[in-house]
């Protein structure tokens, strides 16, 4: 998911300005990396996508 077009549907709900920037600073940050058998891959920038598991994940694909 991108992440712009989902703060964008958000502003357009009249979501405050506090909680858009919240959110648009944690998907700034957000980093992952990728675990195979017992071998973790390098740290590096999710630029598209919702948490797996987050509590947010699943109202943030109902604006789409």
């Amino acid at each position: 998911m991108n992440h712009y077009p989902l703060l964008m549907a958000l502003m357009k709900r009249n979501v405050p300005l506090n909680f858009l920037l919240i959110l648009d600073k944690w998907f700034c940050t957000s980093v992952t990396c990728v675990k195979w058998i017992t071998v973790f891959s390098e740290m590096f920038s999710l630029r598209a996508s919702v948490r797996q598991g987050g509590i947010l994940s699943p109202h943030f694909l109902q604006f789409f």
